[in-house]
C-alpha cells in the first residue's frame, strides 16, 4: 500500500475516535445538565475542549496527505474524495475505507441527535434561570429587601417617630424602640424568608 495512503487511513480513523468521544463527551454533558451539575458539566466542556484541538490537529494533516496524493495522483486536491482513493488502493484497504466511512455516517448523525438535545436543555435550564431572576427583581420592586422608597429604616425621621424608631413602627409588642419588626404586607413571618440568603 502507498505509504501516503496508510497515513491517511491512520489519520482518518484518529478523527473517528475523537469524534465517538465526542459522541460520548455529548452524552455525559446531557445526564450533567439533567442533574444540574455544574462542576462536572465544567468540567466536560474543558474535555470537550481539549478533543476539538485534536480534532483540529488531525484535520490538518488529513488535509496536508490528501495535498500531497493529489500531487503524485496529478490531480486537484478538491477532487479528492474516498471514491479517488478507493480507485487507486488494493481491497483490503478500500474496505476499511468503506468501513470508516460508514461509521463516520453513524457517529456524525449521532452527534448531531445528542447536541439537539443538549442545546434543548441548556434552553430550558436558561429559561428557569430568567424566571427566577424575573421574580427576584419584581420582590425587589415591591420592597422586600428594605422599606419604601424615601423612607429610612431608622433614626429621628423613621416613620416620624423618634431616634432609632423603625419605620414600621416604635418596635413589636411594646418591645424597645428600634427593634426589628415584621413587615405589614400581609405576608407570613415565614414567608417573608422566601428570599432570605442568611443561614
Amino acid at each position: 500500500m502507498n505509504e501516503k495512503v496508510q497515513h491517511l487511513v491512520r489519520t482518518v480513523e484518529d478523527l473517528l475516535k475523537e469524534y465517538q468521544g465526542l459522541v460520548e463527551d455529548g452524552q455525559r454533558q446531557r445526564e450533567a445538565l439533567v442533574a444540574g451539575d455544574i462542576e462536572a458539566l465544567d468540567r466536560i466542556v474543558r474535555a470537550m475542549d481539549e478533543r476539538m484541538k485534536r480534532i483540529a490537529a488531525h484535520e490538518r494533516r488529513r488535509l496536508e496527505i490528501g495535498e500531497a496524493l493529489a500531487g503524485e495522483w496529478a490531480i486537484r486536491p478538491e477532487e479528492l474524495r474516498l471514491s479517488t482513493v478507493a480507485e487507486r488502493v488494493d481491497p483490503g484497504t478500500r474496505r476499511r475505507m468503506e468501513e470508516i466511512a460508514g461509521e463516520f455516517d453513524r457517529v456524525l448523525t449521532e452527534l448531531e441527535r445528542v447536541n439537539g438535545q443538549n442545546r434543548a436543555l441548556t434552553e430550558q435550564s436558561l429559561t428557569y434561570v430568567r424566571q427566577m431572576i424575573d421574580v427576584i427583581t419584581a420582590a425587589q420592586d415591591v420592597g422586600v429587601y428594605g422599606p419604601p422608597d424615601g423612607v429610612r429604616a431608622y433614626g429621628p425621621d423613621a416613620a416620624g417617630g423618634p431616634a432609632g424608631a423603625s419605620a414600621y413602627g416604635p418596635g413589636p409588642a411594646g418591645g424597645p424602640v428600634g427593634a426589628p419588626v415584621p413587615p405589614r404586607s400581609g405576608m407570613p413571618q415565614g414567608g417573608a424568608r422566601l428570599f432570605d440568603t442568611r443561614a
